[in-house]
């Protein structure tokens, strides 16, 4: 919890007076690193308000915030629920290039001749699949081959 500007102003204040770090703490009842940090602030910026912190930038709009918060709003509403599409796209290797081994074995048979898998290079081959879902309905799975998925070809082939 950071310090509001009245008690940051106070904490300066006591330490002005000549009082400790650690007295100033105990009487606003905040930790002695918390205070420590909100006249620090003070030193640096001569402001009792905190900095503003550079977070994560934001990746919706105003209107994208206001059509979120209606529908979490109205829940029970299924109108704008059956519009929803929820859809993903999985590669499946057939030897593991993406560094993932899986091997099904039994306890006490870690390196048994039949659990060690030999390595192939430059991948083996791969497949990727694509699929939706929605509270009305599902969409058949796409077998994506021959490279990778762009724009253009989700378009054209989903």
């Amino acid at each position: 919890m950071v310090l509001n500007s009245t008690d940051a102003a106070r904490a300066i204040a006591l330490v002005q007076d000549g009082r400790s770090h650690y007295y100033a703490a105990r009487v606003l009842g905040v930790s002695r690193c918390r205070m420590q940090r909100a006249v620090e602030r003070f030193r640096e910026t001569g402001s009792y308000t905190r900095r503003v912190g550079s977070g994560r930038r934001r990746c919706t709009t105003a209107r994208d915030d206001h059509f979120l918060t209606q529908v979490l709003r109205n829940r029970d509403t299924t109108a704008v629920n059956s519009r929803v599409l929820f859809s993903d796209e999985w590669r499946f290797c057939l030897h593991s290039p993406d560094g993932r081994h899986r091997i099904w074995r039994r306890s006490g048979e870690r390196f048994a001749q039949c659990n060690i898998v030999p390595r192939v290079n430059f991948g083996g081959g791969s497949i990727m699949v694509w699929g939706g879902i929605s509270l009305e309905a599902r969409t058949e799975l796409v077998i994506v081959d021959r490279g990778t998925m762009t724009a253009d070809r989700y378009i054209r082939d989903i």
